[in-house]
């Protein structure tokens, strides 16, 4: 199976040489969890796209002690020389014999390493048992770019191949998997040793390779999706969360497959609790590793579409893994996004990722802004055109482009012309520090309006910096349900009006919060009077929604935390 990269990427000094393609891996892998090491070795099936003398591929923290290369199954090429580019996190394998374009070979390396204390490639972790007692769990966190500390590999996401998993462990502990366990069985003169060999996996990115090994780990399952899914906890104490998680997990693979109208593609799903787990959770196909339960599971079980079932060719635009998994269950997202995007230290959703900057983009601006914007884009697509991914005769790049290539986000400052019956909007750039200069505004955006009325919803694009459309002025709210990334300045007669109809039962809560939270990022920002977002919260005191209530005492927080360094009677006052 040949895969093709494009031209771009050749000649891009971020990625490997193209001269050879990974088809499928064997790994086996010898842990030893108390000793902190771990022995292997693995061959690489390979297309050879060009005739080369040598193979570069990732490894880091690992000893290669050997490196042999297989032709077309018949011949060996013996490896000489395995050199180590550490800054690169690659490594060389030259040979003496040229590896011809069009041919099929397998590079064979065995290798050693240490189990990681960073929780990162293949690690350990200790907790106690339920005796008190010291246990010890082994089990990897390949995200993005650490399961070059695993194996040597082809560690780039747009690099897709299969895996086959075989684990050497002790007959007591317990192995996990992306697949199913197909033969467990002693190991040949070593009575001591156990031989656990996973299904082959579907074609994948190295950074879903996934797999554990535990000591006596505690195990519940459910059929109520249409594979089984299992539950590891490391105590039985754990048993009632589990059983939630589990039922949780069920509801949500069957909700994804009917909405998405595409299956779940593995033989079944294992959810591992881990202890400890410093990225909070981790969402490899087949195998997802959980601390909380709600949103974290949903999330995680959202990646195995969204970035497990269909990846990026790189790390520029992760943003698409994990937007699209955020934007399956989370809209209240939306209110870190634009926090976290009216800073200048803010940056683009996709932006070129420079070798070391892998982790980095696993940011808030990947997640909340890249799920703002894919909710968006489904909004103004229409969710049934967007998850059928139609084509709907719309200019869908034109309008997403400004939005994920370039940083930051517009306020739009509203007017009213009473004798015209129109409403006037105008876009600038929002910058918290309101310290916004010619050159930061010269983006201009396009925004969408989604103006709601009595009447019901209207939409417009704005697509320069001002505006006009006709609406009744006695009630409207522009972007209704705060599907838009962007702030809306209203006049402070306009805002009362809008608490009245929140009152009134016309505003839905996510646009109770988006009025109280864009008053008072603009009040902080100094765009809005203080008083106008005191007089605003005082309209809300019939407000019974807990995420209302967390709204307005955030915005409350902001701005006395504004006067915090003001004399203490100033201070005081807000008391």
């Amino acid at each position: 199976m040949s895969q093709s990269v494009d031209s771009d990427v050749k000649k891009d000094p971020r990625f490997l040489p193209t001269n050879v393609t990974p088809v499928r891996y064997y790994l086996r892998l010898e842990p030893d969890i108390l000793g902190n090491t771990f022995n292997g070795c693995v061959a690489i099936d390979l297309d050879i796209n060009n005739h080369t003398l040598s193979i570069v591929l990732h490894a880091l923290d690992l000893d290669v002690q050997d490196a042999a290369v297989l032709v077309e199954g018949k011949s060996y090429v013996r490896c000489p020389s395995v050199q180590y580019d550490r800054a690169a996190e690659r490594i060389t394998i030259s040979f003496e014999e040229r590896l011809r374009a069009g041919s099929q070979a397998q590079l064979m390396c065995t290798f050693s390493g240490t189990l990681s204390a960073a929780q990162s490639g293949f690690y350990r972790m200790k907790y106690k048992g339920e005796n008190g007692g010291e246990r010890w769990i082994a089990s990897t966190q390949m995200q993005p770019n650490s399961c070059r500390r695993a194996f040597p590999c082809f560690d780039q996401p747009g690099l897709k191949a299969q895996f086959n998993v075989t684990l050497i462990v002790e007959p007591h502990l317990t192995c996990l998997g992306n697949m199913d366990i197909i033969s467990e069985e002693p190991v040949a003169q070593r009575s001591s040793k156990k031989a656990v060999t996973f299904r082959e996996t579907p074609p994948m990115s190295t950074y879903l390779v996934s797999f554990a090994v535990g000591d006596r780990l505690h195990r519940i399952v459910t059929h109520e999706f249409r594979v089984p899914i299992h539950i590891y906890t490391a105590s039985a104490k754990d048993a009632k969360v589990a059983t939630f998680a589990l039922n949780l997990a069920s509801k949500t693979m069957n909700l994804f497959e009917r909405t998405l109208k595409y299956q779940y593609p593995l033989p079944k799903l294992d959810v591992l609790s881990v202890p400890n787990f410093q990225a909070g959770a981790n969402g490899e196909l087949g195998l997802a590793q959980k601390q909380q339960v709600v949103e974290v599971v949903i999330h995680e079980l959202a990646h195995q579409w969204f970035s497990c079932s269909v990846t990026t060719k790189s790390w520029d635009a992760t943003w698409l893994n994990k937007g699209f998994a955020t934007w399956m269950f989370v809209a209240k997202e939306l209110q870190a996004a634009l926090v976290l995007d009216s800073l200048r230290s803010s940056h683009p959703i996709e932006f070129r990722v420079e070798p070391g900057q892998e982790g980095e983009v696993l940011d808030a601006i990947s997640y909340q802004k890249g799920s703002s914007v894919i909710r968006a884009i489904s909004d103004y697509l229409g969710k049934d055109i967007f998850l059928a991914g139609e084509a709907s005769g719309l200019n869908v790049k034109t309008l997403m482009d400004l939005w994920v290539l370039e940083q930051g986000y517009p306020v739009l400052t509203v007017t009213e012309n009473p004798e015209a019956g129109k409403v006037s909007v105008t876009q600038n750039r929002f910058l918290r520090t309101a310290d916004v200069q010619p050159e930061d505004d010269k983006v201009l955006y396009p925004v969408p309006l989604n103006v709601y009325t009595k009447a019901g919803l209207s939409k417009f694009t704005l697509k320069g910096r001002s505006f006009a459309f006709d609406t009744p002025l006695d009630f409207y709210k522009i972007n209704s349900n705060q599907i838009g990334l962007y702030r809306t300045l209203y006049p402070p007669t306009k805002l009362r009006k809008l608490a009245v109809a929140a009152k009134d039962g016309l505003l839905s809560i996510e646009d109770r919060i988006g009025i109280i939270a864009d008053t008072g990022a603009l009040t902080s920002a100094g765009l809005d009077n203080s008083s106008t977002l005191l007089s605003l919260v005082e309209e809300f005191e019939f407000e019974d929604e807990y995420l209302t209530w967390k709204t307005m005492i955030a915005q409350l927080d902001a701005m006395r935390a504004a006067w915090l360094f003001e004399p203490e009677e100033v201070e005081n006052s807000f008391i």
